[in-house]
């Protein structure tokens, strides 16, 4: 019985404090010039001050060349850059808005890899 006690307070204390902090998410698609989607793309958030990466950098896309995650940011709507790489294609540095996770704006970045 305290072991139960003794988890129920961990999850309560941990998710207490993921609640403060602005939680902000990426997501969109990675297709080719041709309109293919592009799979096992490397997409990475950047900071535009020093194009540092965020602490949960990114993702590589799936199958479908979608990609998605969310991280702690500074701020709510954290303004920074899209860096998406993969071997045979030019590297891509778009702009990018990430949007608190709660937003209902629809921010799905659309991106084009150009091949080499």
């Amino acid at each position: 019985m305290n072991f139960k006690f003794m988890i129920a307070n961990i999850l309560t204390a941990t998710l207490t404090i993921s609640s403060c902090d602005p939680m902000n998410k990426v997501s969109g698609i990675v297709r080719d010039d041709q309109g293919n989607p592009v799979s096992d793309a490397k997409v990475e958030f950047y900071f535009p001050e020093n194009y540092e990466p965020t602490s949960q950098a990114g993702a590589k896309t799936d199958e479908n060349g979608e990609f998605e995650w969310v991280f702690i940011a500074p701020s709510i709507d954290q303004e920074g850059y899209l860096i998406v790489s993969k071997p045979g294609y030019s590297k891509l540095i778009q702009p990018y808005v990430a949007r608190s996770y709660a937003s209902k704006k629809d921010n799905r970045a659309d991106l084009t890899l150009v091949k080499e």
